[in-house]
C-alpha cells in the first residue's frame, strides 16, 4: 500500500490525486465523515463520563442510605431490648405491688388484732 507523507497532502489537489491513487472515491466526503464520526465519538464519550459520574453519585447515595438503614436497625434492636427489659420490670413491679397489697392487708389485720388484745388486756387489769 501507499502511505502519503505530509508533503503529499499539502494542497487539495494533491489530496485528491493521492485519494485517486489509493482508490478513495471522494476524499473530502470521507474526511467530513471521519470528522462527523469523531465528533459523535467525543459526544458519546462525554455522555459516558457523565453517566459514570452519575452512577458514582448514585452509588455513594446508596452507601449512605445503607449506613442509615444499618444504624436504624441497630437502634430498633436496642429499642426492642429496652422494651423487653421494661416488660420484665413491669411484671416484677406488679408482683411487688401485689406483695405490698397483701402486706398492707395483713398489717391492717394485725392492727385490729392488737387493738382487740389491748382492750382485753386493759379490762383484765
Amino acid at each position: 500500500g501507499i502511505t502519503p507523507t505530509e508533503a503529499d497532502l499539502d494542497t487539495p489537489d494533491k489530496v485528491n490525486e493521492m485519494a485517486e491513487i489509493m482508490g478513495v472515491p471522494d476524499p473530502l466526503a470521507s474526511l467530513e465523515r471521519i470528522a462527523k464520526l469523531t465528533k459523535e465519538i467525543e459526544t458519546e464519550r462525554r455522555k459516558r463520563e457523565e453517566n459514570d459520574c452519575q452512577l458514582f453519585r448514585d452509588l455513594e447515595e446508596l452507601r449512605r442510605k445503607d449506613l442509615n438503614i444499618r444504624a436504624l436497625e441497630k437502634t430498633q434492636q436496642r429499642l426492642k431490648s429496652t422494651v423487653s427489659q421494661l416488660e420484665t420490670d413491669i411484671t416484677k413491679l406488679k408482683s411487688v405491688q401485689s406483695d405490698n397489697d397483701k402486706i398492707t392487708e395483713e398489717n391492717a389485720s394485725l392492727i385490729r388484732v392488737i387493738g382487740k388484745l389491748s382492750k382485753k388486756a386493759s379490762k383484765i387489769h
